[in-house]
């Protein structure tokens, strides 16, 4: 059945029901695809050329990226890093009270988070107390918005929204 049918009997066209353009037979029962209102795309493979180099330039960003969001990912980091926020420092004993948690365990916890640049340490006698690093996670809000859709170094999401890096970011 094709779409200019399906319309007819149902009174919807099939091929914009999900908001995504779909291929559509003409008369003579080529396909033909639905292209955006500015235009064809390019076919000479200079936007894939572009998007290739970009993408290459970026890879060490993307790594870092994901590992920075593989450590945001667990519970108890996260709750290291809200309660952190909230203080100058904390050592680890404080921490392990709060988190109701063994030192091990969350000493572990610091060591990856200090690791990736997220926190810093200063050692005071047998004691290490940890704090925020809000430079290192304004870097990774920044590095988050330049991917975000809308966004235009620096324009879209986070431009003029109120968004003030390292505000409600961790």
């Amino acid at each position: 059945m094709s779409a200019t049918t399906c319309e007819e009997d149902t009174g919807v066209d099939e091929s914009k029901q999900d908001g995504h353009p779909r291929q559509q037979r003409d008369a003579s029962g080529d396909a033909s695809t639905n292209h955006s209102p500015a235009g064809p795309r390019e076919t000479d493979g200079s936007v894939s050329q572009r998007a290739a180099t970009r993408l290459d330039e970026s890879r060490d960003d993307i790594t870092d990226l994901v590992a920075v969001f593989k450590l945001l990912s667990d519970e108890t980091r996260l709750k290291i890093l809200y309660v952190l926020r909230d203080t100058d420092e904390m050592n680890v004993l404080e921490l392990c009270g709060i988190l109701k948690q063994r030192q091990p365990s969350v000493s572990h916890h610091l060591a990856l988070l200090r690791s990736k640049g997220l926190i810093g340490m200063r050692r005071d006698g047998k004691h290490n107390f940890y704090h925020m690093l809000p430079a290192r996670l304004d870097k990774v809000a920044a590095a988050v918005l330049q991917v975000a859709p809308g966004s235009q170094g620096g324009s879209g999401i986070g431009a003029g929204d109120g968004f003030v890096p390292g505000d409600g970011v961790v």
